[in-house]
């Protein structure tokens, strides 16, 4: 029966080896794990935690518990149960005891900084990994662990080696070259980093990260329209993937093909309407476009997603100020204002707006705070237009003159100061 039992569970290997999922989840149900033998039931377990059948996997580590099994064995069970079922800290402690009690190999330390890492703590995880290479360096995926961590240490000159070393061991692997290429990427290494995604797709012209990760860098470097076709060739093979699709309608906007990128934004509307990047990045196109209904509509949506979004609400309050909305729209820039007082456009925008409806002192206040920000041609124009308004031509020709030290090919503006020359000397005699 052993025996029996044993190739079952080797074949239920094999089968998840290969991803035959329902094969292995239809075999399990087969198996009385009563009838099994300790080692049976630690293989058993190990296949369950890597399905996610956490319920399953602790009913046979507690039988185990109490029976007369292998205690690092069971430890190492309990710890990897935990840290799927996301308890880092009781899975370290786990982990730690087996160490203390030396009863521990490479793979448990390459596992306790895994651990580590996905904790957030890269730093400790590294001085891990660098433990088990002491012990063991012929195994590829420890050079690759080490290059991950000390990537996001910021290392990337030592992320490199760590890379090329797994490559040297296993240059058949994807993962690492991936790797590699993304770290040549960050470092401004474009050739580099392509070469290793084209060393990727020489052996399997259909895998999907590495066309995903060329597109992007094709992109990088300008040429669009083969960053594009790379991008879309990804998109056919994952229909559903939404953070690829949001590089496609980055790679469109950036090749000014904005009917193309509104049609991929609807697309990921389909799959997730309330998706709000989508939502922000449609209504920026039909603001684009001046299809203004069209953005209130889709702006509209997103602000019922998130009201605190100031971007939103600067873009919402854009379209009621170009539809005309004077009381709505300053309302609108009048609630931005108080949570960003000093933003340059609010600044311009509600000044505009306070103009328009005639509150002149209101205007000036914009103005003059955005004259703090950044000393702009077209804001002195607009407050000299004010102190004309409430006839404070002084005020106004020193507007003027100020605007012209910054641009003085504004010809029209040299005739209006002309103009308020010559009225202040009339007001003079």
């Amino acid at each position: 029966m052993k025996d029996f039992h044993s190739d079952r569970i080797s074949s239920i290997l094999t089968m998840l080896e290969s991803g035959e999922y329902e094969q292995v989840i239809e075999q399990l149900t087969k198996i009385d794990i009563n009838s099994l033998q300790n080692d049976e039931k630690i293989v058993l377990t190990k296949i369950y935690l890597s399905l996610g059948f956490m319920d399953q996997a602790r009913m046979i580590i507690q039988q185990l518990k109490n029976v007369e099994t292998n205690f690092s064995d069971l430890q190492r069970l309990e710890a990897e149960l935990e840290y799927k079922e996301g308890d880092y800290d009781h899975a370290i402690a786990i982990m730690h005891d087996l160490v203390e009690n030396e009863e521990y190999d490479d793979y448990d330390l390459v596992f306790i900084s895994q651990i580590y890492f996905d904790d957030g703590l890269p730093e400790v995880a590294y001085r891990y990994i660098q433990k088990a290479l002491n012990l063991n360096s012929k195994i590829p995926f420890y050079h690759y662990q080490k290059g991950l961590y000390a990537f996001e240490m910021g290392n990337i000159k030592e992320a490199l080696e760590s890379f090329q070393e797994a490559i040297k061991l296993d240059p058949a692997e994807p993962l690492y070259h991936l790797a590699l290429g993304e770290a040549y990427y960050s470092l401004g290494q474009f050739e580099e980093a392509l070469e290793e995604y084209d060393e990727v797709l020489k052996k399997n012209s259909e895998q999907e990260e590495a066309l995903y990760l060329k597109g992007l860098l094709l992109v990088q470097m300008g040429d669009l329209d083969e960053g594009i076709r790379y991008l879309k060739k990804v998109a056919k093979m994952q229909p559903e993937n939404i953070e690829l699709m949001i590089s496609l309608v980055d790679a469109y906007e950036r090749n000014h093909d904005h009917t193309k990128a509104q049609a991929v934004l609807k697309k990921i509307l389909q799959i997730d309407e309330y998706y709000l990047p989508a939502l922000k990045r449609l209504g920026e196109i039909y603001i684009y476009q001046k299809e203004w209904q069209k953005a209130k509509e889709i702006l509209n949506k997103a602000l019922e997603i998130d009201p605190d979004d100031l971007t939103l609400q600067v873009m919402y309050a854009k379209i009621l100020k170009t539809y005309g909305d004077v009381k709505e729209a300053i309302q609108q820039y009048e609630l931005i204002h108080q949570n960003a007082p000093y933003e340059e456009e609010i600044c311009e925008n509600l000044g505009d707006l306070y103009l328009k409806a005639g509150e002149v002192e209101k205007a000036i206040q914009c103005y003059e705070k955005q004259l703090e920000i950044v000393q702009d041609p077209k804001i002195l124009n607009q407050l000299a237009a004010c102190y004309a308004e409430i006839k404070d031509y002084q005020k106004a020709l020193s507007m003027i003159e100020q605007s012209l030290v910054l641009d003085d090919s504004q010809e029209q503006l040299l005739l209006i100061k002309e103009q308020f020359l010559d009225l202040l000397k009339s007001q003079e005699i």
